[in-house]
């Protein structure tokens, strides 16, 4: 009976030994549309951010910000110049960001991600209204709709670099050249 116990322990010490290292979350933050429990670091879902203006303020490179299915509406420009991922918690189709009319997201660092959320009604008098990649940056897996610009790049304009992959542009608007995404100076899309 002894022998047994000593073996029992044995595997479980083998099976936690063998288990995969479990993610502290610590670079993760997050963000929902509604919280009346908002409080910075913005470090869980209770204390969840509601505007990336309140995450600006705390975001360094390697974070990870989390938002929770729903829509977003924008009341500025999101600028991201760090290395960081945007990214929504369910897929493209529940996680919306409304720009009301007005501008999106301006990624200004090679290892800024915006992932899994669906980008609508941008606006910008100039290039890429709902996504202005400026010298590197990615879009991956969004869906790019009813943005408008004036000059190119009615969705994403890739200015000297950057990456668009897996994304659907569809019904974005332009005076100038690419409707849905255009490259000035380099880009993969």
């Amino acid at each position: 009976m002894r022998l047994l116990s000593m073996l029992k322990r044995c595997v479980l010490c083998l099976v936690v030994l063998s288990a995969p290292a479990i993610n502290t979350l610590a670079a993760d933050r997050f963000m929902q549309p509604v919280n009346a429990g908002t409080a910075s670091p913005y470090t869980s879902w209770a204390t969840a951010a509601t505007n990336f203006t309140q995450l600006a303020a705390v975001w360094q490179d390697g974070y990870v910000i989390w938002l929770a299915t729903g829509v977003y509406h924008n009341a500025a420009l999101v600028t991201v110049d760090r290395g960081l991922t945007i990214k929504g918690f369910g897929s493209r189709e529940s996680t919306f960001f409304n720009g009301g009319g007005w501008l999106g997201f301006q990624l200004q660092h090679s290892n800024a991600l915006i992932e899994g959320i669906t980008i609508t009604n941008c606006w910008h008098p100039d290039y890429g209204s709902a996504v202005y990649i400026f010298m590197g940056g990615t879009v991956r897996n969004c869906t790019l709709a009813s943005n408008t610009s004036v000059s190119g790049g009615g969705a994403i304009y890739l200015d000297q670099g950057g990456v668009v992959d897996g994304c659907l542009v569809v019904g974005n608007r332009t005076s100038g050249s690419g409707g849905g995404i255009a490259c000035g100076y380099g880009g993969t899309i």
